[in-house]
């Protein structure tokens, strides 16, 4: 505790939000490698998914997955100019 003679917090109310964070449902990441790799198949391996729909609606999935994309485009790139060098 921060001040040690703060008076006790006091609580109004509390909500439960059953289904606050929703959840894949079975099979969701079978269908993203399904995707990509539909996508590479049809000659898009420039075409990147990205959002919560691929890593989960918390904060820190959507960052870590935003890192994640950024890398893989960053190696797409990198392997791109290098072919034209």
């Amino acid at each position: 505790m921060i001040k040690s003679d703060a008076p006790r917090p006091e609580d109004l109310a509390v909500r439960v939000w059953r289904r606050a964070i929703p959840q894949f449902d079975v099979g969701h990441f079978d269908t993203l490698r399904d995707a990509r790799k539909a996508l590479d198949d049809a000659g898009l391996e420039s075409l990147f998914l990205g959002g919560n729909y691929v890593v989960g609606v918390s904060l820190g999935q959507c960052v870590e997955g935003a890192y994640e994309c950024a890398k893989s485009i960053s190696r797409f790139f990198r392997k791109v100019s290098s072919l034209h060098q």
